[in-house]
């Protein structure tokens, strides 16, 4: 693949750093810089990415400044050749709880060639919804404008709807008024024959919480699975038994899961 001029640039200077030769030799930098950090995410050997991790950690400046460095790169070029570097860096924004950082992720995650796949893989479905929330600042704005394109990868766009869920779980969120909006999008995409995978995708993981919180909406969602738009459920009774069940204990699909977000988690992939 063509790398862009910016990001030979930035390897070029990694590889002539001071750093570099440290890390050939097996020496972990007496000090901690930012370069030292970025340069530590890009080296193949895991004890200095390890390392390199918990020092973004401990020191929110020099972490929020290497994660934006990689996150920015990542929009010039997306394809890291499945480097942990953009794994590292969103996970830092989340844990730093980074708001400078919200728009670049949603920048990445609305990006209709997907490039969110090749940076982020499964990171997407297990985690991005608990960086997305951390780094909303508690707005929503930007969430909803990603849940709402429909041009954006599906699975983007239920870590977005998930955010929402994190923030009606810790009471900041009206739980009833994001299920209206949500309820009506779905209706609309129902009734009309206009359901993509997203929209598919999303009315499976929280259509339920959506019925109950909003009896309304199950009209919808019995017309969704005798149509065979949705493939959650095999039939109506199934769908019904699965909102009974949700009315018995909400709080089997409370939102947050991996949240909050750790970098060190990293370290399990």
């Amino acid at each position: 693949r063509d790398w862009t001029r910016a990001k030979q640039d930035a390897f070029a200077a990694i590889n002539s750093s001071e750093y570099s030769g440290a890390f050939m030799r097996s020496e972990t930098p007496t000090a901690w810089t930012a370069d030292a950090i970025e340069e530590a995410f890009y080296t193949p050997k895991a004890i200095f990415q390890r390392a390199a991790l918990r020092a973004a950690m401990d020191d929110r400046s020099l972490g929020t400044e290497v994660a934006m460095r990689v996150l920015r790169a990542a929009l010039l070029d997306p394809y890291f050749d499945e480097n942990f570097a953009p794994l590292y860096a969103t996970s830092l924004v989340g844990y730093h709880r980074f708001e400078e950082a919200h728009s670049v992720l949603i920048a990445i995650a609305r990006n209709s060639d997907d490039i969110a796949d090749e940076l982020w893989g499964d990171y997407t479905t297990e985690c991005l919804h608990a960086v997305l929330w951390s780094t909303s600042g508690g707005q929503t704005d930007a969430l909803w404008t990603l849940i709402e394109d429909p041009r954006a990868p599906p699975y983007c766009r239920v870590a977005a709807h998930e955010a929402l869920w994190i923030g009606i779980s810790e009471g900041k969120l009206d739980g009833d008024a994001i299920a209206a909006r949500s309820a009506e999008s779905f209706r609309y995409s129902i009734e009309n024959d206009e359901l993509t995978d997203g929209d598919a995708a999303l009315i499976d993981l929280r259509g339920i919480d959506i019925a109950v919180r909003l009896s309304s909406f199950i009209p919808a969602l019995e017309q969704g699975v005798e149509r065979g738009l949705l493939f959650g459920y095999r039939d109506v009774g199934e769908l019904h038994e699965a909102i009974e069940y949700e009315r018995a204990d909400p709080r089997l699909r409370a939102g947050g899961h991996n949240y909050p977000v750790d970098p060190m988690q990293l370290e399990t992939w």
